[in-house]
């Protein structure tokens, strides 16, 4: 019985999968973009935070050059974080149409 529950969620999926082949580019897109979005959000605080250590630690002596690459650091990761969120923002926007064949108003936080 086990057998039959298998084969009939694959003919599922496989059918789901059908439906969603046109738009495989758009997902993996988002998937990505969406990675790269939390990746680099999720960098920011472990960076400000290394860059606490080096002026907490250093006994008073700043290591300015360690942390004006930190901030730099930084700086990289919000303009990741924004233009990934731009991207997915653009490639909803396109789905949208897709999926509606009508235009849709571009989503802007």
């Amino acid at each position: 019985m086990k057998k039959r529950k298998d084969k009939s969620t694959r003919k599922t999926f496989a059918g789901i999968m059908r439906y969603l082949k046109p738009y495989s580019f758009f997902i993996v897109f988002t998937t990505f973009t969406a990675l790269v979005q939390v990746a680099s959000t999720l960098a920011i605080p472990y960076l400000a935070g290394v860059a606490i250590n080096y002026m907490v630690y250093m006994d008073g002596v700043f290591a300015w050059e360690e942390i004006y690459k930190i901030f730099y650091g930084i700086a990289i990761c919000i303009g990741a974080a924004a233009l990934s969120h731009c991207l997915s923002c653009a490639c909803r926007f396109e789905k949208g149409r897709l999926f509606q064949n009508r235009t849709v108003a571009l989503e802007v936080y």
